[in-house]
């Protein structure tokens, strides 16, 4: 991983050692920010990685003209969602090169933002509709045994199993990445 954080010498002391990179300095700025020497090696990897998932048995053995087309779309919409953070993260900071560092956070931010909205709604769904239910079952519990009727219950039923369902979806959607 780039250190991108590495902290300039103070003026009274000496500068020591570059810090190790395994990659070229990435706080310089490029002729073409959007050509690297990597980028036919970066895709051969990714053709070969799909290559491999599709001769998995069991899987498809092909993308359709519109699947790769629909793949490529979403990647550019996440690929500039992700630099316009990264961009973001970096004029925050005064700087006028983006770094490795920022593409990273900006990554999680973008990917955090997706996630947690699904998230965060069934969450409210989950936590409605349960406690909505749960306030069902004590008035059916604490009223009198002749005022319940079958439309209560089944109401109070679904309420709870809504709610349980939406906030175990809400939980699970949490857990993934």
């Amino acid at each position: 991983m780039i250190d991108d954080d590495v902290e300039p010498p103070m003026d009274d002391e000496e500068p020591g050692p570059e810090p190790f990179r395994s990659e070229p300095d990435d706080r310089k700025p490029r002729a073409d920010p959007f050509r690297s020497e990597r980028d036919d090696e970066l895709r051969e990897q990714n053709r070969r990685e799909i290559s491999g998932e599709l001769r998995r048995p069991g899987n498809p053995r092909d993308f359709s003209e519109g699947a790769v087309r629909e793949l490529l779309a979403r990647n550019r919409r996440i690929f500039l969602e992700t630099a316009r953070e990264a961009i973001r993260l970096g004029r925050k900071e005064g700087l006028d090169t983006v770094s490795a560092r920022h593409v990273r956070e900006a990554a999680h931010l973008v990917f955090a933002r997706r996630d947690s909205t699904a998230q965060r709604t069934s969450l409210a769904i989950g936590g409605l509709a349960g406690g909505a239910g749960a306030q069902n079952l004590l008035d059916l519990i604490s009223g009198p045994a002749s005022a319940i009727t079958p439309q209560e219950m089944i109401t109070t039923l679904l309420l709870m199993m809504t709610g349980t369902a939406a906030t175990v979806f809400g939980v699970i959607r949490r857990g993934r990445p």
